[in-house]
């Protein structure tokens, strides 16, 4: 019995009998609920701004694509929510109001609330920098916003500092204001006008900045008025600027930057950017300085080099130009001879 029983137990169970088959999930309820929460018919999606009048053609009667329409939708849209965001900013002066209440109240009657300056304080400069924006047929759509974006820019800029220039636009109207009065430019300090700026200066004063003018621009006058060409277009219409200078008989400059730095790239800039370094020669008076603060890495700036150290790099780029051409002779196609005398039977 002894035996019997030790050789049951070294057997291998069976368990064949006793696998209980799998358990499956029981999915009734789950897919009940979720049947619940479904609606009893499905919602279609509604557009919101489905009332506005989009038009199918423009106005020379060429029928609008689906990706223009988008746009004149988009632009449409803006414009009807002008109410929301000025609701917006309405609620965003109280909160700025009430912080800065309760930081005065918690520091008590020594704090200092800080306030810009403006352009009528005593403090400001007289120098006057001027954006001429009667360019409004030369750019598109686009180059319109991204020329009413640097202009806020530089009224950002110039707001800063606790001596601004006196910042003045001429000729804003039509497609450019309206760009313009999104951000509400008339409610800054601005000096704007829809005269052109021949009618707002005298032509004594005026300077007008260009990059293709033979005259260095080596101070800035605080009597004068320097025009900045309101222009966007990726350089397709050279030397415009200029030519419009010439045309309304003013005087022209360009800034000096070939005279203090090195830049890897053209030396056309933004508006904003030469509006900046205008603001930066009257901090630090100094234009290399003035254009290091500005100028943005892409255009690679570099301290101007001597004569001699740009004659010594100029020898030393043709050196190794040449050493590449001797390297290269060894490569050069062998003569026929070098194939055998009957090398043109062989190839036949």
């Amino acid at each position: 019995m002894a035996d019997s029983a030790t050789q049951d137990a070294s057997k291998p169970a069976d368990t064949s009998t006793t696998t209980q088959p799998a358990v499956q999930p029981d999915t009734t309820a789950s897919e009940a609920n979720a049947d619940a929460t479904l609606p009893s018919e499905a919602v279609s999606y509604v557009d919101p701004w489905a009332h506005l009048n989009i038009p199918e053609y423009d106005e020379d009667g060429n029928k609008l694509t689906k990706r223009q329409r988008r746009a004149i939708k988009k632009d449409l849209i803006w414009e009807a929510r002008a109410g929301e965001r000025k609701e917006k900013r309405r609620q965003e002066r109280q909160r700025r109001r009430a912080k800065r209440n309760a930081k005065a109240a918690e520091l008590g009657p020594e704090a200092v609330i800080r306030r810009y300056t403006l352009m009528s304080d005593p403090k400001a400069l007289p120098l006057r920098v001027c954006i001429d924006l009667d360019f409004e047929e030369y750019m598109g759509t686009k180059d319109r916003k991204k020329l009413a974006k640097q202009v806020r820019r530089c009224y950002a800029e110039n707001r800063k500092l606790t001596q601004p220039l006196q910042y003045h636009l001429t000729s804003n109207t039509g497609l450019i204001k309206g760009e313009l009065d999104r951000g509400h430019i008339d409610n800054c300090d601005i000096h704007s006008s829809a005269k052109h700026y021949t009618e707002c200066f005298s032509k004594d004063d005026i300077v007008y900045l260009s990059s293709e003018s033979e005259n260095v621009l080596q101070d800035l006058d605080m009597s004068k008025v320097y025009v900045i060409g309101g222009l966007v277009d990726h350089n397709i219409h050279k030397g415009l600027s200029h030519a419009r200078a010439l045309g309304h008989g003013v005087q022209h400059a360009r800034l000096p930057i070939a005279e203090y730095i090195e830049l890897g790239s053209r030396h056309v800039l933004t508006v904003n950017h030469v509006f900046e370094i205008l603001l930066q020669w009257t901090v630090h008076r100094n234009w290399e300085k003035a254009f290091f603060d500005v100028l943005p890495t892409r255009k690679e700036p570099a301290p101007k080099r001597s004569k001699d150290e740009a004659d010594q790099i100029k020898a030393e780029k043709q050196r190794k130009v040449g050493s590449t051409h001797v390297g290269n002779d060894s490569h050069a196609e062998k003569p026929p001879s070098a194939f055998g005398s009957d090398w043109s039977c062989q190839l036949s």
